[in-house]
Order: structure tokens, then sequence, then C-alpha cells
């Protein structure tokens, strides 16, 4: 694939709306995270690819990308930390340079990958700069695939799903709906200042603040083996059985397969490090209210989430999460401020900070996943069924990085036929073999449950370890 020099598209934007406001709790939650990452907060680019339709001219596409960008503040926003806080600056004017790439026509999808890829080695300066880069490829000197990079703090994961839509009806010449009633950032972030939403953050608050009350000064004890290079590995698993016994305990305990596997990860976790309850960080999308869910923004912010693990049958251990993480996902969003002052009064308390480093992320837009494989019903027969998907199953060490502020973090994406989760662990806690045994125990507790329900105190048998010592500074 070649650049065409001299044929980049200028995307020109005049007369958009112009506004300045403090940043939505989302954003500077967000926005947080990719600061702290300093000089690697490529791994906060998401990256995206949008076929052209046949037909549609070099001029047809910038035309559509002028009216996408003009009609979408966020990707207008510039965020800026001045006296006052965070604000968004929402530009009305503006242009982009949209680099032109020539590809074979039978290596469109190959070539658009790679060259998405390497975009996002380019970091966004996001008090500078407009959150979002696009590039478009040819095959014949005809588009064929506009590929997009966009900042975390522009879009969470619904939020890139909502935009690519919208670029696909754009460029299809699909009418839209007007600007006038759509729900933007600028618009949460007024709803966040108004009483309600001072209301809601202030019932959250308090909510983590009771929690983190009982949370241990360790919830993972540290490696005696040095860290990993890079330190935070991630570790993938492609499993079938895991989807599929994950499907028939939702459908068993009528609750959402996110439900099952934050179970399993809180089971299999717990068993590794002692702690018991188990405390993680839910990414809570909050996108629950009607204005929210085509909202083109970030939404996610982080939810504090409790269960006790030891007890009963691991169907019950489902039960208890299902309903634990509901209240999470109540109190999840939540003024930022805010909530850093109830985590100063705690620490002042408690003599530490508490912080719970272990992440449950479910990123999928589906709760179910198709083109599984069939199982037969009767437990024995499921009980072969499910050990022949077993041999399937790939757990492979995919890539790492020297910083990113977690200890265990698992996140869960669409996939088709089978369960994708990818697991990230800091090494100087848990080394890439844990890793490998936490997935691979997570598809162990998965499948004996589903054949026949697990008692809680025997599922070191399943997952051939013995418990690890408790955590530390527990009041």
């Amino acid at each position: 694939m070649e650049r065409k020099p001299g044929h980049d598209l200028v995307v020109t934007v005049r007369g958009a709306r112009q506004a300045q406001a403090s940043a939505s709790w989302a954003q500077r939650e967000i926005w947080g995270v990719i600061s702290w990452l300093g000089d690697q907060p490529q791994s906060f680019t998401m990256r995206e690819m949008v076929p052209v339709p046949e037909g549609v001219t070099v001029a047809g596409v910038g035309r559509a990308l002028e009216e996408v960008v003009a009609r979408v503040d966020v990707l207008r926003t510039r965020l800026v930390m001045d006296a006052t806080g965070l604000r968004q600056e929402v530009d009305g004017s503006g242009t982009l340079t949209v680099p032109v790439w020539s590809a074979a026509p039978d290596r469109v999808i190959e070539d658009a990958k790679e060259l998405v890829a390497a975009m996002t080695a380019t970091v966004f300066d996001l008090a500078e700069q407009w959150p979002v880069r696009f590039a478009l490829v040819l095959a014949d000197e005809t588009p064929a695939a506009l590929v997009l990079n966009v900042s975390h703090a522009a879009v969470d994961a619904i939020g890139l799903a909502l935009l690519k839509t919208e670029l696909r009806d754009a460029l299809a010449g699909v009418p839209v709906e007007p600007v006038e009633s759509r729900w933007q950032p600028l618009d949460q972030a007024a709803y966040e200042a108004s009483e309600p939403g001072r209301r809601r953050s202030r019932r959250a608050v308090r909510f983590r603040e009771d929690l983190l009350g009982e949370v241990p000064e360790s919830l993972v004890p540290p490696s005696s083996a040095p860290p990993h290079t890079p330190r935070i590995v991630q570790v993938d698993i492609e499993s079938s059985a895991v989807a599929v016994a994950a499907e028939l305990l939702a459908d068993r305990q009528r609750v959402s397969t996110s439900a099952v596997l934050l179970a399993a990860q809180a089971a299999v976790v717990s068993h590794h490090t002692g702690a018991d309850p188990a405390f993680l960080t839910l990414i809570v999308g909050g996108r629950v209210e009607r204005r929210l869910q085509t909202m083109i923004g970030p939404v996610v912010q982080n939810g504090l989430f409790r269960v006790d693990v030891g007890t009963g049958s691991f169907t019950d251990l489902v039960t208890r999460c299902y309903r634990q993480a509901l209240l999470t996902y109540q109190h999840g969003n939540h003024d930022t401020v805010e909530l850093a002052e109830a985590q100063r009064r705690v620490a002042a308390r408690r003599g530490f900070v508490p912080q719970v480093g272990v992440f449950f992320n479910d990123a999928r837009e589906q709760q179910r996943w198709s083109g599984l494989p069939q199982v037969r019903s009767a437990p024995q027969e499921l009980a072969e069924d499910l050990a022949a998907l077993c041999r399937d199953t790939r757990i492979e060490y995919v890539t790492g990085w020297e910083q990113q502020d977690l200890t265990v973090f698992l996140s869960v994406s669409d996939a088709s036929g089978a369960a994708a989760l990818q697991l990230r662990v800091d090494t100087a806690y848990l080394g890439v073999e844990d890793a490998r045994r936490i997935l691979a125990g997570i598809e162990s507790l998965l499948v004996a449950a589903a054949v026949g329900d697990l008692d809680m105190r025997h599922a070191g048998q399943v997952l051939g370890v013995r418990p690890a010592a408790g955590p530390t500074g527990s009041d």
C-alpha cells in the first residue's frame, strides 16, 4: 500500500456549535487515566474501519466526514485543565487532514488494519487537538475503506459503535436526526451540575465510601518472583466451552451471561489470592437513561463491587453477583472530585488508601454468542461435549506494557462461536503462568458448574490449586 502524495482530503467544519463547560464525570475519569499513563496512552486510542459503499467518490467521503464532525460535538472537543478543573472546549470550526492511500483490491482489509494500527502509535494531544484522525483507503482509485483512530477520552466502546453507525449512514446518504435533538457531553455536564445530578453523585459516593471502609490494604499479595519484562502482560483465551457453559448457567438462573462470567472471575481470583469477600472494580456503562443510549461520547466510570465467595454453590454465587452488580451499576456514576474527597476521608480514618486494582469489564454489545456448537443436555453427555470443546480452547500470551493502573483486569469482547476473554495482570503480583491458570480456571469452574452445581468449598479441587493466604490490612 502506498500513500497518494498531493491527494489528501481536507475536511473543513464551519458554523458548528461552539461552547465551553466543565468536563463530564466520565470525561474526567478517563482523562485522569490517560494523563497518569504519561507518554504511553496508545492503549487508550480506539480504532475502527468503515467500508465505503460502492459509488461513493472521494469528494463524497469528504462531505460525509464534514457532516459527521459538524454534528458530533465530541469529535471537535479539546480537554483543557485550568484553575477551575478539567474543561471541555468544543470548537465551532476547524480542519482535519485525511491522508489518502492506495491498496490492491485483494488487500484492502489487511492493509486498512495495518494502517489504523500504525496510526495508533501517534499520541493525541487532548488539550490542543481534536481527538480523532481519519485515513481513506482506495482500491483501483475508488474509495474502499475509511479508517479512524479516536481517543478513549472521546468515546467508550458503545460510543465508538454509535460513531461507526453514524459514519456508515453518512457515507450511504441516510437521513439523520437534527443536531438539536441529540444529547451530547455538553448536555450531560449540564445535567451533572444540576440538583438531580448532584443528588445522584452524593448517593453514589456514599455507597462507595461505605464499601471502601471494608477493603483490605492489600487485595493481592506481591509475588516473590521478579516482574516480567514488560511488567504488565496480556493473556487471552478463546473458548467455546466458556460460552456454552455461561449461557447454560445464565438460562438456569435467569441472569445475564455477564453475571456468570463475573462470578467465575470473582471465584477464581479469590481462590488464587485468598481474598474473601472479593472486591472488584466494575466498568459501569451507565447508559440506562434513553438520552444516553444514543450519545456519542464517554459514559463509563468505575464502580466498586463486593461479594462473598466461599459459601453455598456456584449458582448461589452467580445470583449474589447479579444482585450486587445491580447495586454497583446503580451507584456507578459519580463526580470524581467528590469521590476523591471521600477517598481521603477513608484514608484518614484507616491509615491507608484502599485500592481495588482487580477489574471486570464486559465490553460486548450483545449478551449472547452466535454460532455456538450444540451440546446434549443429559449430565454425562453434557460433560463429554464440554470436555471435547475444552480441547479446542486456545490460551496465549498476546502483548505487554510497562505501565498500567491495574493488578488484574479481565475484559470480555464480542466474538462468534466462542467466548473471547482478555486478562491483563501486573507481574509484580501475578506472573504470566498465573494469568494462564486464572483463565483456565474460569473455564474449568464454568464447565463443572454447568454439568452439576458446584459447592464452592470444593472449588480448589476443580481449579487444581490450594487457596492462597488472605489479604492484609483488613479492619
